[in-house]
């Protein structure tokens, strides 16, 4: 799915955070994600550490993964 400019569009996850709802002017896409990808793509673009509370609300794990 292409990205639109201008804003306007939504972003969400599922509460079990397996799946991404994309929205926008042309459509609603929805992506399943495997979790231990979310994880190594957010540790490669973060460039601080999570704290435990954005680990468990972020991440949907009771304990930050070990940096690499």
């Amino acid at each position: 799915m292409p990205f639109e400019s201008g804003g306007g569009g939504s972003v969400a996850f599922s509460p079990d955070g397996k799946h991404l709802a994309v929205g926008g002017r042309t459509g609603i896409s929805i992506f399943y994600l495997q979790i231990e990808d979310v994880i190594a793509l957010a540790q490669s673009r973060v460039t601080r550490t999570l704290t435990t509370e954005e680990c468990q609300q972020y991440l949907h794990v009771d304990a930050c993964p070990a940096a690499p």
